[in-house]
């Protein structure tokens, strides 16, 4: 019998929002980041889950929230796939169009012209 254990970075589960009709995995989010920003994909899905987090001012990853000068760093999470989703939210409800077709673009989502 395989494993029936739920765990994120195997993508044994996954988010989403049924209402609006998408989804995603850890996984899928780590193999495009690692095709657009080069890294191991293993090393992505790891650090996109967890208390992994990225400091900005050095760009590499940390175990540590906050850094010994106080800066806060952001967990990998919230800063490669919730601030992106919510970008877009933002942008479509605000119908800014070039912003959210930038998103799109960066993404490498293709929507059909029923889906705009």
């Amino acid at each position: 019998m395989h494993s029936l254990e739920l765990d994120p970075t195997k993508g044994t589960c996954c988010f989403g929002a049924g209402l609006h009709g998408w989804a995603f995995t850890i996984p899928y989010f780590a193999r495009m980041y690692s095709r657009k920003y080069g890294g191991e994909m293993d090393q992505w899905r790891n650090n996109l889950w967890g208390n992994h987090f990225f400091n900005k001012a050095k760009n590499v990853w940390t175990n540590k929230s906050t850094n010994s000068d106080g800066t806060e760093n952001v967990r990998g999470f919230a800063l490669f796939i919730m601030e992106p989703i919510l970008d877009m939210f933002r942008y479509v409800l605000n119908d800014e169009k070039k912003k959210y077709q930038k998103l799109l673009d960066k993404f490498e989502i293709k929507l059909t012209p029923d889906d705009l």
